[in-house]
């Protein structure tokens, strides 16, 4: 076996006027000082075998100063071969070829990293996507639940109460809601129902249970709302804060005490969008209908 670091190393081949290759070992002494005692030999080109015990690992080689000659890194395993053939008298002849280049593509850990990145790109996409559309369809249904409520709530009754009346009595009801004695010009609601209370104080309650306190009839089921209140609770309530304030004045419905009676025409029946994709989104409404973006699922 030769390392080549010396210049008076001797190299054996069979015919002396034939093109040759010198096989070397890698180590004692730098790439350039094998090349060049080499090609100082006569050789056309020269193959480097790495160390013992490597395997058929290869290692990069620098060798600007002989640019013009081809230089070649096999493994251990595979110099040992040729070497133990050349030993035994036999002629082996080597072909030496261009090959593709080395990229990183090539290499099969980046492959599958970049499978792996892409895929979860894809994923992530694809949900925000969803996610925009889902919000989207929650908005919609959102606007046009705050159009149904406000024309729902035009057909309960309002009223102010006035010194005389009989629910500001000494004998008179108090609002089953916040405990208080009715006064003059508080402003009430009559429900379907015909129980009244405080209009601060009911709103919320129909939006939060969607009873009437005292009988518990199904208000907003009386007025053609057909929606989850249970599950829809905290939206319902930030849809009356922002959509529906100074839509209902005190004096809407006049101070009458038998509520308008519902025209065909004025009943709103709210019908739900895109049923079959928004059945599993039930259980987690979106926390505030007063953005353009909800949360999904």
């Amino acid at each position: 076996m030769h390392t080549a670091c010396n210049p008076s190393t001797s190299f054996s081949r069979a015919k002396i006027s034939e093109p040759w290759l010198a096989l070397i070992e890698r180590g004692s002494c730098p790439f350039t000082q094998k090349i060049k005692v080499a090609v100082e030999k006569g050789a056309s080109g020269v193959i480097i075998y790495n160390f013992p015990g490597t395997g058929n690992q290869v290692f990069p080689m620098s060798h600007q100063a002989f640019e013009d000659v081809v230089v070649v890194m096999i493994g251990n395993l595979k110099g040992m071969e040729i070497l133990h053939l050349i030993q035994k008298g036999v002629h082996v002849t080597a072909m030496i070829e261009v090959g593709r280049k080395h990229i990183i593509w090539m290499n099969h850990y980046f492959v599958s990293f970049l499978i792996i990145t892409t895929a979860t790109l894809v994923y992530f996409i694809f949900y925000h996507i969803r996610r925009l559309w889902v919000a989207r369809i929650q908005s919609r249904r959102w606007q046009r639940l705050a159009t149904d409520l406000k024309i729902a709530f035009s057909q309960l009754q309002l009223r102010v109460l006035k010194e005389g009346d009989e629910e500001v009595s000494p004998n008179g009801d108090s609002c089953v809601v916040c405990f208080e004695l009715y006064k003059p010009n508080d402003t009430i609601r009559i429900l379907t129902c015909k129980h009244f209370f405080h209009k601060s104080c009911i709103d919320p309650w129909i939006l939060s249970h969607g009873t009437c306190p005292m009988c518990k009839c199904d208000v907003l089921k009386a007025l053609g709302i057909q929606v989850d209140v249970e599950n829809g609770t905290e939206s319902l309530q930030v849809l009356m804060s922002n959509e529906l304030p100074g839509m209902l004045s005190p004096t809407e419905g006049g101070t009458s005490n038998e509520p308008p009676p519902p025209r065909r025409s004025d009943k709103v029946t709210y019908m739900e969008e895109e049923e079959g994709h928004l059945t599993s989104q039930n259980d987690s409404q979106p926390n505030s209908v007063a953005e353009d973006v909800h949360s999904s699922p």
